[in-house]
């Protein structure tokens, strides 16, 4: 059975998806997605298996999806690889949001066509201002060069937009 949480809110216009094992940063992202003034709907995973089910199955089209990396059972990464090999998922767009800064998972991810990889921040504030930003972006015209590719808090306080 999947633990899928639907945030209970109706007639919301953007289905977006999160899959992270951590608790804590679901909830995290939960909140700054309820601050963001867009009309939006929140699918959280427990991990990427649970994903990966549910996107096998028959369900809400995402219209972004955020994946941690390290996981349980499937990583994001592993996540990733099947969406873009997916059919009718491949053109969904994903951004990873996890608390690797390692520049191999960063290149790696951008190789496996993630549209942008977030670093978690510690700020509400910020977290909102970066998930708006992401989903406010259009990616199928958007590729970013690799130095605009991933958002780390302390280099996207401030910072004016792409």
């Amino acid at each position: 059975m999947l633990n899928t949480k639907n945030e209970d809110v109706k007639d919301k216009k953007q289905t977006i998806f999160l899959a992270d094992d951590d608790e804590d940063d679901r909830m995290f992202f939960s909140m700054a997605v309820k601050a963001i003034s867009m009309e939006l709907k929140l699918l959280t995973f427990v991990d990427g298996d649970e994903l990966m089910q549910y996107l096998n199955g028959e369900p809400d089209e995402p219209q972004m999806i955020f994946l941690d990396i390290n996981m349980p059972k499937k990583s994001g990464l592993e996540c990733l690889e099947e969406i873009r090999n997916s059919s009718k998922w491949k053109d969904v767009p994903v951004a990873m949001y996890t608390t690797s800064g390692s520049e191999q998972e960063i290149t790696r991810a951008k190789e496996l066509g993630a549209q942008f990889y977030i670093i978690k921040p510690f700020e509400i504030s910020v977290m909102t201002e970066i998930i708006g930003w992401t989903l406010e972006t259009d990616w199928k015209n958007t590729v970013l060069p690799h130095n605009e590719f991933y958002a780390r808090e302390t280099t996207w306080k401030g910072r004016a937009k792409l």
